[in-house]
């Protein structure tokens, strides 16, 4: 089965914890848009690709179906590009990926409209745990 973009747009956004609503919002869409996005019903411009993946910090070959990240099952997102060669192992791959769903909630902490101290904070907490984790794991 092919992914298609909608499927991985509403695959992250549920993975961000976020509302239709509120992703619409901060990529400057309706929400009528976005979910007719989500469930294919329409093809998203260039512009709207290219918001989403500086949204989710992902590549355009991820968001269109065309790249697979080796290792994880389709719709997951890729992991950093900058990892140190020859760590993928199980542990490290785990911990990379903790850390990008980290960061993704972080993001939205800090720029959603439900934004606070104490949740940008916990947020970045979280971002700091993930990123020891990580640390840690390529040092093994």
């Amino acid at each position: 089965m092919e992914i298609q973009f909608g499927d991985r747009l509403a695959k992250l956004r549920r993975e961000a914890s976020l509302s239709q609503r509120k992703l619409a919002q901060d990529l400057k869409l309706s929400q009528a848009l976005l979910s007719h996005y989500e469930n294919s019903n329409r093809e998203p411009s260039l512009l709207v690709v290219c918001r989403v993946c500086d949204y989710f910090g992902v590549s355009a070959d991820f968001i269109l179906g065309r790249e697979t990240p080796s290792g994880s099952s389709d719709g997951e997102a890729p992991l950093p590009s900058n990892l140190p060669a020859g760590d993928n192992s199980p542990e490290v791959r785990r911990e990379s990926e903790a850390y990008l769903r980290a960061a993704r909630r972080r993001l939205s902490a800090l720029v959603g409209s439900e934004a606070s101290p104490l949740n940008a904070a916990q947020a970045a907490l979280d971002m700091a745990q993930a990123e020891l984790n990580l640390i840690q794991a390529q040092n093994k």
